[in-house]
Order: structure tokens, then C-alpha cells, then sequence
């Protein structure tokens, strides 16, 4: 089948847009992960991955119990609370470019 000059731009639009999403939630996961091995006392990924997987899986994990609270009562808590906040602030300056028409929407 054959594609029109409107399909084909449109397939071309859907492909930036899911490129551009695609690209978008990985440096969040790669922002997350620096998010929580950053800092004053050193977490690593592999620490933060091991203790995130003892917790789901109820095996015990080998690690401190300083590195459990600074990873469940310290950072987690900031870095949760910092991608609600971004995500409530990309959600309003939207809803205030579409309610405005703003061309940019």
C-alpha cells in the first residue's frame, strides 16, 4: 500500500514525537539514578538498584542500614517530590498555553 504526502508526514510527525518522548523519559531515568547516587554520602547504582530489588522481592539486601535510610527517608523522599513538582509545572504552563491559545501549544 502506499502512502499519500499527508500519511507520510504525518508517520514523520508520530516518529519525532515518540523520538522525543523516548528521549525525554530516558534522561529522567538517567537524572533519577544520578539524582540518588549524588551527594554527601556516597550511594552507588548498583546499591540503590540491590536495595530497591530486596525490598520487592522481601530478600535481605547485605547493605547498611545507614545506606536504607539515606536512599528511603532522605533522598527518595526529595527526588519524588522534586519530579511531582516538575511534572505539575509542565501540566499548568500547558494548560495556561492552551487556555490563552498560545501558538507555541
Amino acid at each position: 500500500m502506499m502512502r499519500g504526502p499527508e500519511n507520510t508526514a504525518r508517520f514523520a510527525r508520530r516518529s519525532r514525537e515518540a523520538l522525543g518522548f523516548g528521549l525525554a523519559a530516558g534522561l529522567l531515568a538517567v537524572l533519577f539514578l544520578v539524582a540518588f547516587a549524588s551527594g554527601r554520602f556516597p550511594v552507588t547504582v548498583g546499591d540503590l538498584l540491590r536495595l530497591i530489588w530486596s525490598k520487592i522481592s522481601g530478600a535481605p539486601s547485605g547493605l547498611s542500614e545507614t545506606v536504607e535510610t539515606v536512599i528511603f527517608k532522605v533522598r527518595g523522599p526529595r527526588v519524588l517530590a522534586s519530579i511531582a513538582v516538575g511534572a505539575t509545572l509542565a501540566a499548568a504552563g500547558a494548560a495556561y498555553q492552551g487556555l490563552f491559545r498560545n501558538p507555541l501549544v
